[in-house]
């Protein structure tokens, strides 16, 4: 199990052990210092049509959006 998630109460038993490790991934690639975690971010984490929403820009897929 990972640190980041060892310790992780989850809310339902209908969370797949797959998911789980996703998130543990995620959180993991979070924490790095690796000069590759945006890049495995983007490519393990995520798919193409996901979309994120931050405070100076809109992503969806492999595009930037400036946010109005």
């Amino acid at each position: 199990m990972s640190y980041v998630t060892e310790n992780t109460t989850w809310l339902s038993n209908d969370i797949t052990q797959d998911v789980k490790d996703l998130v543990a991934k995620f959180y993991e690639l979070a924490d790095s210092k690796s000069a590759d975690a945006g890049h495995l971010m983007a490519t393990d984490i995520f798919s193409k049509e996901a979309v994120l929403i931050g405070p100076q820009a809109t992503f969806r897929g492999f595009e930037v959006f400036e946010d109005l």
